[in-house]
């Protein structure tokens, strides 16, 4: 797994993060994924295929997931609820989505699969690639950012 595979994802991330919210989010280093992976309690699975192929998650906690979530919806945070899960899954193909424009502009054409969301504790999730990961820090709490891809 390149490093040059994530960049895309966490500028594309720090800016929809910076659209939606109205706030900055600070990157943080880029380092292996652990193997399993093992997200935080709200997951967003994206697969990728054509130049690229594999998967890109997005995970945070649940509060961080509804505190982002009311921000996008215009209201007051009310948990984690099924709009929630609908607002975060969307900003999984919001941040995907402007990824893959990114590197298409590098000649690496990709198309997004729908977005999955995985909501537990305890999750463990296998990669066939590893993985790098680098965290996107907001006031409202952390969206780390894994990527795993592979030249087709």
């Amino acid at each position: 797994m390149q490093q040059a595979y994530i960049e895309p994802f966490l500028q594309a991330g720090s800016e929809v993060l910076a659209a939606v919210t109205g706030v900055t989010a600070t990157c943080g280093a880029v380092v292996p994924a652990g193997r399993p992976l093992m997200p935080e309690r709200v997951s967003i699975v994206l697969g990728v295929i054509g130049a690229l192929q594999g998967q890109v998650i997005l995970s945070m906690s649940e509060a961080t997931a509804a505190g982002i979530a009311g921000l996008m919806m215009g209201m007051e945070e009310a948990g984690f609820d099924e709009m929630a899960a609908s607002a975060v899954s969307e900003l999984g193909n919001m941040i995907a989505g402007n990824a893959a424009v990114l590197l298409g502009q590098s000649k690496l054409h990709c198309d997004l699969t729908p977005p999955t969301i995985i909501f537990g504790a305890d999750v463990h999730i296998a990669l066939r690639v590893p993985a790098l990961m680098a965290p996107l820090t907001l006031p409202l709490g952390v969206v780390e950012i894994a990527v795993s891809l592979t030249e087709a």
